[in-house]
């Protein structure tokens, strides 16, 4: 039995903290969307962002420990690209021109 509730404490842990991830990223694009509004081009990296569209830049969380998001912009700055780990070898990835979050190994 205590393998059972250990198993289910675990998985439920790793449920929460990727949708803490993913909401973290989701805020982050917010803002990148927000700056590129106002300013007609994607920020060059994400410490444009801070103070003005984000207090702090959010990490997400992998492996018990904190991490910087990944964020890469176009040479034209007309698209970006967003990404943080899941796993050792998978990626959740937000590509600005399709606008949608995407699982990639």
């Amino acid at each position: 039995m205590f393998c059972v509730g250990s198993l289910l404490t675990c998985v439920a842990t790793y449920q929460i903290k990727n949708y803490c991830n993913l909401k973290r990223g989701e805020l982050l694009v917010d803002a990148i969307e927000e700056y590129k509004f106002k300013n007609n081009s994607y920020p060059s990296t994400l410490t444009d962002l801070v103070p003005e569209y984000q207090k702090s830049l959010p990490k997400y969380i992998f492996k018990l420990k904190q991490h910087s998001y990944n964020y890469l912009v176009s040479p034209r700055k007309d698209f970006f690209f967003l990404e943080y780990n899941i796993d050792n070898y998978t990626y959740r990835s937000y590509k600005s021109q399709f606008g949608i979050w995407y699982i990639e190994d």
